[in-house]
């Protein structure tokens, strides 16, 4: 496909109308968006229509979907090239896997700064080996009380190209389980390396904890166990909405499935036996509205239509908001039911006051640190609105081939909620804004804040 070709505007309207029917039946964040910034579907439907009609070259058709997908500002919504062609059967598998580096595995070195406040003459480093991950220190408001402050750049694994360099000092052959450990591993020492900082900063006996997010643009799961670090194993996490489409059908399906081989197991303990049994009622009213049909086709003529986002007791970790008390290993559906990154998870949590700094960069993973902290932990939040990038793709998520340029649309299929069930997608606000680098403004709110808990 390119500008030189000869445009097939008949064939574009069809990718387009295909386009809008995959979003209407799967896209998780249609509704919230829609509402929650005001779009006018049916105006933007005319105005994409208006101009595949003036392209002239398959890119401004391209160009003119991509548009229309822009206008959600979801940075999980995306239009994605051709997939590449077949490779042959040898060149798809070699004999023996060539060596790899951990930039070949995809890892980077995440932008490391100062945390917000280290500027002030009031602010001294922590000073640990640690702070090279997680730079802390100490800001004195006044004679009696201390300020700890942690900034944490990115929440993903392959953000922390020295840890895997340490995993894997020298390319080698790495498969996928390879692969995998190196992961584990990097996910281990984030963790260990968070933990002490945290614990450090408790014995400097800091009157509350601030963790600065500002430009972090998210990650992977690991925010999970950073955000129990942080403050507490306890912590719950978010609800979850998943669309009403095949795609969770069949990762219901699934896990409804290990369910029922789990509870058919004569050895399980009558408190395992009950917490299954809820579980299996948890997921089979979650696969009944995953199952349940919902007509969307007039939302983008500005028509009234069902909801496609369910909401059943599901959880980013699983069936359980929060770590159980039960060992669940040797079960299935151990994952399913909770599934924290990382087992065990450092056991932390500060004792104390919790507050988060955010700026309009910080999303996705980022984003969920704070909403977690806020709804679960009482964390007062400062700085400006999050960019708002919501919970992305399970299992990969859901992509829809468009029929004639071959492009592939990608779209969340789930939904983070938040305490009031609201949608994360939407954005986090602060209880306090103010200008994220006015570091004077945001010790002058911070000391007012914690005079306020005397």
């Amino acid at each position: 496909m390119t500008a030189a070709q000869a445009i097939d505007t008949k064939q574009w309207l069809a990718d387009h109308a295909q386009l809008k029917a995959a979003m209407a039946a799967g896209y998780a964040n249609l509704d919230s968006l829609k509402a929650g910034r005001r779009l006018d579907l049916a105006a933007w439907d005319r105005r994409t229509l208006e101009a595949l009609e003036q392209a002239r070259s398959d890119r401004e058709a391209k160009q003119a979907l991509e548009a229309l997908l822009q206008a959600f500002g979801d940075g999980h919504l995306r239009l994605l090239p051709p997939a590449p062609a077949a490779l042959s059967v040898e060149k798809a598998r070699p004999t023996e896997p060539a060596p790899q580096s951990c930039s070949d595995l995809g890892y980077r070195k995440a932008r490391m700064r100062a945390p917000a406040l280290a500027d002030l003459d009031a602010y001294t480093p922590l000073g640990s080996a640690d702070d090279a991950l997680f730079p802390a220190g100490v800001l004195r408001l006044d004679a009696e009380r201390q300020l700890g402050v942690i900034r944490i750049a990115a929440f993903g694994e392959d953000a922390y190209l020295a840890l895997c360099e340490r995993q894997l000092p020298a390319p080698k052959p790495c498969d996928r389980a390879c692969a995998t450990e190196v992961w584990k591993g990097v996910g281990r020492e984030l963790s260990e390396a968070l933990a002490r900082q945290v614990a450090a900063l408790q014995a400097r006996q800091v009157a509350a904890l601030l963790i600065d997010l500002t430009g972090n643009g998210g990650g992977t799961e690991w925010v999970e166990t950073a955000a129990r670090i942080v403050a507490g194993p306890q912590l719950a996490s978010p609800r979850l909405g998943f669309v009403r489409h095949p795609h969770w059908v069949k990762r219901l399906e699934t896990r409804l499935e290990a369910l029922r081989a789990d509870l058919e197991r004569p050895d399980l303990a009558e408190p395992l036996r009950a917490l299954l049994i809820s579980a299996q009622t948890q997921v089979q009213a979650a696969l009944n509205q995953a199952r349940q049909p919902c007509d969307r086709s007039g939302i983008w003529q500005g028509e009234a239509a069902c909801e496609s986002l369910a909401s059943a007791e599901l959880f980013t970790t699983g069936h359980l908001a929060v770590r159980p008390s039960l060992d669940l290993q040797g079960l299935r559906s151990a994952r399913s039911l909770f599934s924290p990154p990382y087992a065990p998870e450092p056991e932390i949590g500060f004792r104390g006051r919790l507050a988060v700094l955010v700026d309009r960069r910080t999303a996705s993973a980022a984003e969920q640190f704070a909403a977690m902290l806020k709804d679960g932990a009482g964390a007062l939040l400062l700085g400006e609105r999050t960019l708002g990038a919501g919970c992305g793709y399970t299992a990969g998520g859901i992509q829809t081939v468009l029929s004639h340029s071959g492009l592939r649309l990608r779209m969340p299929d789930c939904a983070r909620l938040r305490k009031d069930g609201s949608n994360e997608v939407l954005g986090v606000a602060p209880d306090l804004t103010l200008p994220a680098q006015r570091f004077d403004a945001l010790q002058t709110a911070l000391t007012a804040w914690l005079s306020e808990s005397r």
